[in-house]
């Protein structure tokens, strides 16, 4: 499960402010910390969600065209190993599972890459205990549908 984790800016410096675990819980509780440190609650401007992550400026001016530089606070999804292997499949989608390529798959205890009947990887995950699948290999380290 992921966790959503609260930083606070001033200057070049950071602050973990805390972990919550959903986006919504985390969102309302940057707002209310920034409201403690003595921030106008009516004058924060909250961007919207990308890429996981929110970003809550001071004010509309400095809101304005801004990637983030002048933000106040940021509420972040904090990346897991599960994520890591996701994206690994789905960069690797089509490509044939060899040992070479199993190398360099991220671990992710409990979940293994799905390949097709020919061996090629289809960029999705299944979990090691779903009875659709069975393992390929223990030295690649994926699985494939059950050909019963």
């Amino acid at each position: 499960m992921s966790e959503y984790t609260i930083r606070f800016t001033s200057g070049n410096e950071t602050e973990l402010l805390g972990s919550f675990p959903n986006c919504t819980e985390a969102a309302i509780h940057a707002e209310v910390l920034l409201a403690e440190r003595g921030y106008d609650a009516d004058e924060l401007v909250t961007g919207e969600w990308e890429r996981d992550c929110l970003l809550i400026w001071e004010n509309e001016a400095d809101a304005t065209n801004d990637a983030g530089a002048k933000a106040l606070c940021s509420v972040e999804r904090e990346r897991t190993e599960r994520d890591s292997l996701q994206d690994w499949a789905q960069e690797h989608e089509g490509e044939h599972m060899t040992p070479e390529l199993a190398a360099t798959c991220p671990c992710c205890w409990g979940w293994y890459p799905i390949v097709d009947a020919d061996g090629d990887l289809t960029g999705d995950m299944a979990e090691a205990d779903d009875l659709r699948y069975q393992l390929l290999s223990d030295a690649l380290g994926c699985v494939r549908l059950r050909t019963v």
